[in-house]
């Protein structure tokens, strides 16, 4: 596990693949020019062909990606998910990729 500080650089609330359904962030680091992305990380599955074995399944997962982007918001202490935009991040990598972050709220 390596722990890289950087900002937010891109962050939007998209359908990524035709698919999958949520927030999807780059992020800056510091130190040089690498860029990571969250994978897709944040987003659920609202294709036709993702079968749930219950409409309460369904509505469980819808619920967890507002969840995400709800919990971002709140975090950051902002309104809009465009004004995630420039925040400081600790992202934590695994093997060079992407596995979780955290906003610097203690300096926000």
């Amino acid at each position: 596990m390596q722990k890289k500080l950087g900002k937010i650089k891109k962050v939007d609330v998209e359908l990524i693949r035709g698919c999958f359904l949520g927030i999807d962030f780059t992020f800056s680091l510091e130190g040089d020019s690498t860029q990571v992305g969250s994978g897709g990380k944040y987003t659920i599955n609202i294709s036709d062909r993702c079968k749930y074995e219950h409409p309460v399944e369904r509505q469980e997962c819808y619920a967890r990606g507002f969840e995400y982007i709800g919990d971002f918001l709140k975090e950051a202490k902002v309104r809009r998910v465009q004004d995630l935009r420039n925040m400081p991040v600790e992202v934590t990598l695994e093997n060079g990729t992407f596995d979780s972050f955290r906003i610097l709220t203690e300096v926000l």
